[in-house]
């Protein structure tokens, strides 16, 4: 019998780092979901400035591929639309893989409600 582990992973900063360290963290827990035997949902959420690290004019192509790889895994990129319009970000400025949410935080509330962890590396 394979049980399920749902964890949202929140980033509030336009940190290169920060997003580093989300993906590479997303990564080894899938890792870890698929040795343990666990299927795995798995959300992104950005807000407030970490919307600035989705850009398409941005983004380098190393990032580009691993969170393409790991769209590919199922993970899913929720985009704050408030932090979008703060920032002058429109919905086609963001990489293919993001979804944006009405409000990041509320979108956190919602996914910790359906059972998700919560993560902020």
């Amino acid at each position: 019998m394979n049980h399920k582990i749902k964890v949202v992973f929140h980033i509030d900063k336009d940190e290169d780092e920060i997003l580093r360290l989300s993906l590479n963290n997303i990564k080894n827990f899938i890792d870890e979901s698929l040795l343990e035997n666990y299927l795995y949902e798995i959300a992104l959420v950005a807000n407030y400035k970490a919307p600035l690290l989705f850009l398409k004019s941005s983004i380098n192509e190393d990032k580009l591929r691993f969170i393409k790889e790991l769209n590919e895994r199922g993970v899913k990129i929720y985009i704050c639309e408030r932090s979008m319009k703060a920032l002058n970000i429109r919905k086609e400025d963001l990489i293919e893989y993001c979804k944006t949410t009405p409000s990041g935080v509320f979108k956190i509330a919602e996914l910790e409600k359906e059972g998700f962890a919560y993560i902020k590396p």
